[in-house]
């Protein structure tokens, strides 16, 4: 018997805190759709790994992305802007979280990113936002 090809589902996280990295790992875990996390702190990296560049060459594209809004060095809005402007990348849907509402509605109102969770990253929320994402065209 001829095994069935399963979709796995490219996640790039852009975040810089590793107990919410393990804390989506973890959930994405207990969802019944396959996905691959590929973790990075940076907006550098992130835009690396979009653009194929350095040592991201061999990265699979991601199919969404998870932005924390709240970098460091520069601020997730600043690669979401990046993201909406380059037409390579503007496909991919983005889902923005944060510790904080702030203007989160907004933005998926105003149809800049696909959806907002906050980082308590709820199993229910994660596997309904997964779900939509794959069946977008």
């Amino acid at each position: 018997m001829a095994a069935k090809n399963i979709r796995v589902v490219q996640i790039l996280l852009v975040e810089d805190d590793p107990v919410v990295v393990q804390l989506l790992q973890e959930r994405l875990n207990t969802v019944a759709i396959p996905t691959h996390l590929h973790a990075v702190r940076s907006v550098e990296v992130a835009l690396g790994v979009l653009r194929y560049a350095g040592q991201a060459t061999q990265a699979p594209r991601p199919d969404v992305i998870f932005l924390d809004q709240d970098l460091p060095e520069m601020d997730g809005l600043q690669l979401l802007e990046e993201i909406q402007h380059d037409p390579a990348l503007s496909a991919i849907p983005v889902v923005l979280f944060s510790g904080t509402e702030g203007k989160q509605e907004q933005l998926v109102a105003a149809g800049l990113v696909a959806a907002c969770l906050t980082t308590s990253l709820d199993r229910a929320q994660v596997m309904t936002l997964l779900g939509e994402l794959l069946r977008r065209p």
